[in-house]
């Protein structure tokens, strides 16, 4: 269903897996933003979105102060993770993502 709506829509289809029980599914836009439908564990959906890549560019330093909850020393929640995986070999900002610097 998600393949026919992103074909119906002029998005390229980049790559598939029809594993039955974590399908998944990644497509391109023509102006190069990249995306994907992945099913994790326990039924569990991921819609991701790439950007292409920006210019650099001057970036104020954050206002406020950082109020999320820590998780050193504790066990993250479940469905907290988001394995590698998710991301798109091949695209320009894969690298982007693992190493800070998009080539």
């Amino acid at each position: 269903m998600v393949e026919r709506q992103w074909k119906k829509r002029g998005y390229e289809i980049t790559g598939t897996n029809s594993d039955k029980q974590f399908p998944a599914i990644f497509a391109r836009t023509s102006d190069d933003f990249r995306m994907s439908v992945v099913v994790g564990a326990k039924g569990q959906f991921f819609f991701e979105v790439i950007t292409p890549c920006f210019v650099d560019s001057e970036v104020e330093p954050p206002k406020t102060e950082d109020n999320g909850t820590p998780f050193e020393g504790s066990t993250v929640p479940s469905l907290s993770l988001r394995p590698l995986r998710l991301l798109v070999p091949g695209h320009p900002c894969f690298l982007h993502t693992l190493t800070g610097g998009c080539r």
